[in-house]
């Protein structure tokens, strides 16, 4: 099982506008990555060192890439069903939803079953 770890935030954006509406500079996107980069090498190491691997920087460049490119997709997908929904906020039902498409999810509550 994973430990909870503490999540870096650097969140740049006013979360009141549309996701798809808003223009990121490179610097904002550089720095979101590079919060990616540093949660994915936090996590890979810790699970690395459990069972006595190492990680190293490809992979977790590689990974944190991965996991960047998840965030964003899944970004516009809530937003896109909350829209759908005609509401302006992101609810625990559009994330159950996007959860819906992952059947690994179901062992944390999220499976087709469940939601």
């Amino acid at each position: 099982m994973l430990q909870e770890f503490e999540p870096v935030r650097p969140w740049l954006f006013d979360l009141r506008q549309p996701i798809s509406s808003m223009e990121t500079t490179d610097g904002q996107e550089q720095e979101l990555k590079v919060a990616v980069w540093h949660t994915v090498e936090r996590i890979a190491k810790a699970e690395a060192q459990k069972s006595g691997k190492q990680v190293t920087p490809d992979f977790v460049a590689s990974l944190s890439n991965v996991v960047f490119e998840q965030i964003s997709t899944m970004a516009l997908d809530l937003e896109a069903f909350a829209k759908h929904a005609k509401r302006s906020t992101i609810s625990m039902e559009d994330v159950k939803m996007c959860a819906r498409r992952n059947d690994d999810l179901a062992h944390h509550g999220f499976g087709r079953g469940n939601c």
